[in-house]
């Protein structure tokens, strides 16, 4: 089977994106950061003050605004990278660790699934990044072609019966056409 892409290679991608961000934030992220944050409160980026407690090192919002992204996707960048180290990453981790699923965790340590997911690394490709996988190749291609997703017309019920549920629609619809023709006669 011949290859789409020749030559892409998604781990590889991701790979290099998770090295660029890391190495751009420079230093694990964790418990002890986070107290550093708190302490950023009340000032701006390049203030006296900010640039004393940060020494010159982004924040995850300042590497999202780099790189284009979310500061929830750098944060599960750099989970994936090694560089993200916090009392509920750990928790989490460890949890991940002995099978449990996202929405188990969820229930153990009180927060929602979502949150659950926002910490675990990629295992799979990262969404949207600036060269399209293979697939999202293809879902474009589609959406070119036939207009983008289109909403379920009245014609896409399930089919029942011995005539289906398209054709009962359709005679309900003529039917109903017919109507209003013999309403405006009278």
């Amino acid at each position: 089977m011949k290859k789409l892409k020749p030559g892409y290679n998604p781990e590889e991608i991701q790979g290099q994106l998770v090295d660029k961000v890391c190495e751009y934030f420079g230093r694990v992220y964790n418990d002890a950061e986070q107290e550093r944050l708190l302490s950023l409160r009340g000032h701006r980026p390049g203030d006296e003050a900010w640039q004393k407690i940060m020494h010159g090192l982004p924040t995850i919002n300042e590497t999202a605004e780099e790189f284009n992204m979310t500061p929830a996707k750098i944060r599960k960048i750099l989970g994936t990278g090694g560089y993200y180290d916090t009392a509920l990453y750990r928790s989490i981790m460890e949890l991940r660790t002995q099978g449990l699923g996202a929405e188990e965790i969820a229930e153990k340590i009180g927060k929602k699934k979502v949150t659950v997911q926002s910490y675990l690394p990629y295992e799979k490709v990262i969404y949207m990044m600036e060269e399209r996988s293979v697939n999202a190749e293809r879902m474009r291609r589609f959406k070119e072609k036939w207009g983008g997703y289109k909403k379920p017309s009245l014609l896409s019920g399930r089919r029942s019966g011995r005539h289906g549920g398209r054709s009962r629609t359709l005679r309900a619809n003529r039917r109903r056409k017919n109507r209003s023709a013999n309403m405006d006669r009278i």
